[in-house]
């Protein structure tokens, strides 16, 4: 028998040990799982004789993850890959194979040969292939003149400024509308910033575009140059931003708000800022820019870990005053200093609201007190639309049964409301030892406090060396519910 065909037998076995062995040469989709499967030089030339037979494949998702292909095995998948000339959608996963620049060139001199390809994903998270490895990518990725979605997760890879010149290389993909770029924890200053406008105002004008820079130092200088990228990419429907400990402040975010503001088509916004030392003046910026944007009907903000203080969320609420389109509104606001007369003040700027639907208010450690909630819902009462309401006030000490009681009594009001859920600190950790200490006190069980978050303990009951039931996790629970085995 033919070396090849032996070879290839056995290739069709390991794909069959993992689960995702189908019929071969008939599939238009195939998805080969093969995470942290050790995968020797052996191994990966067998899978690349599998790859080979999907000559009809136009979909391939192929996941790698935690193998240590290095620079070599991701050559021949790279090649292997090249020869399916059907393909129109591919996701590869190639997260923590110790990828170096080097390999990112070879993965470049094969991905022109994709001509039909029009959905790009490529994970490279955790590698090392630095500017020179991303710029490589991109040169090639170039030349795919029929591509519509790319994504390029590159955290942590050691990418510096030079490596955000990697758009300028896509000014001729023409058809790209949606465009994906995660570039986390790298090295990036306000200089790589300036490097990726320079690109944008070259690369075509895109629908989607998702752009993750957080855990950089792009400071106040870089935030004005990113802020700039939307004077020229002004047509983007559905935005997100993640940029969080960048370190560009109230200053920062008022250049960045002042850009976002070019965008008069946007629908869809999500911003993560936590953690940019913001105060009260970077909610004011935020809010002149909501008001500026009537086609927004999605807002997601987090902004964890600030100094908003009760005029932050204020000056915040003021942006969605009277907005005749927003329907869905998620703001994370945990950690931010917030007091009563603040939530009071920004639950009345969205009285009447006339299309919100989902309201989602993540109010973790702040100041609040059960003195607020009548106020505040009253004023939510008034969203006659509003069909899920999320309110999470774990960790304001002061805000016990009796105030989520008024809550609830007014979002009975609500003709629409099928989801509501308020989540708050029901007893404090003692209470509830003593409280489980007494319902089994009885059963020859003890009670071990795992540990403490938010004021709530996760609890283990033990029973000699064997433990009882699974680490309850969503305390407090009713003393009924709990199923204790017998012996």
């Amino acid at each position: 028998m033919d070396q090849n065909i032996i070879r290839f037998e056995i290739a069709k076995n390991l794909l069959k040990a993992t689960g995702d062995y189908k019929q071969y040469f008939t599939q238009k989709t195939v998805k080969i799982n093969l995470k942290s499967k050790k995968l020797n030089v052996e191994k990966v030339e067998q899978l690349c004789l599998v790859l080979q037979g999907f000559v009809q494949a136009e979909k391939l998702k192929l996941n790698l993850r935690e193998n240590i292909l290095k620079d070599e095995g991701v050559k021949l998948i790279a090649e292997a890959i090249s020869k399916l000339s059907t393909i129109k959608f591919l996701v590869l996963n190639l997260y923590g194979v110790e990828l170096n620049a080097e390999g990112a060139k070879y993965l470049a001199e094969y991905l022109p040969n994709l001509k039909n390809i029009e959905t790009l994903k490529i994970n490279l998270w955790w590698n090392n292939v630095q500017n020179e490895g991303i710029l490589s990518i991109c040169k090639s990725i170039g030349k795919l003149s029929k591509l519509k979605t790319l994504e390029l997760d590159l955290v942590h890879n050691n990418i510096s400024d030079d490596g955000c010149k990697m758009v300028e290389y896509l000014e001729s993909n023409t058809q790209l509308s949606n465009l994906s770029i995660f570039l986390q924890n790298n090295l990036i200053g306000p200089n790589g910033i300036c490097n990726l406008q320079e690109g944008f105002n070259k690369a075509p004008q895109v629908e989607t575009l998702v752009m993750f820079l957080g855990v950089n130092k792009i400071g106040v200088e870089g935030a004005y140059f990113l802020g700039q990228c939307f004077k020229k990419q002004n047509l983007i429907k559905n935005l997100t931003l993640g940029l969080l400990k960048n370190e560009f402040g109230d200053e920062g975010l008022e250049e960045i708000a002042e850009g976002i503001s070019n965008i008069q088509c946007l629908n869809q916004l999500s911003m993560i800022l936590w953690e940019n030392d913001l105060t009260e003046v970077g909610t004011s910026a935020l809010s002149n820019m909501i008001q500026t944007l009537p086609n927004l009907t999605h807002v997601f903000l987090n902004l964890r870990n600030n100094r908003l203080g009760s005029q932050g969320l204020y000056e915040l609420g003021k942006g969605f005053k009277d907005h005749q389109n927003i329907s869905y509104l998620d703001l994370f606001l945990m950690d931010n200093q917030i007091k009563d007369q603040g939530f009071i003040k920004f639950s009345n700027e969205l009285r009447n609201l006339p299309n919100l639907h989902t309201l989602n208010l993540i109010l973790t450690s702040n100041n609040l007190t059960d003195n607020c909630c009548r106020t505040v819902g009253e004023s939510l009462a008034t969203i006659k639309k509003l069909g899920s309401l999320e309110i999470d006030l774990v960790q304001n000490e002061e805000v016990t049964q009796k105030g989520v009681a008024l809550l609830h009594s007014f979002a009975a009001q609500l003709d629409r409301l099928l989801q509501f859920k308020i989540e708050y600190d029901k007893e404090d950790k003692d209470q509830l030892i003593q409280k489980y200490q007494k319902a089994i006190q009885n059963s020859q069980l003890k009670v071990k406090i795992q540990k403490v978050m938010y004021n709530t303990p996760i609890i283990q009951l033990l029973a000699s060396k064997k433990i009882y039931g699974e680490v309850i996790q969503n305390l407090p629970l009713i003393i009924e519910d709990l199923r204790i085995p017998q012996k």
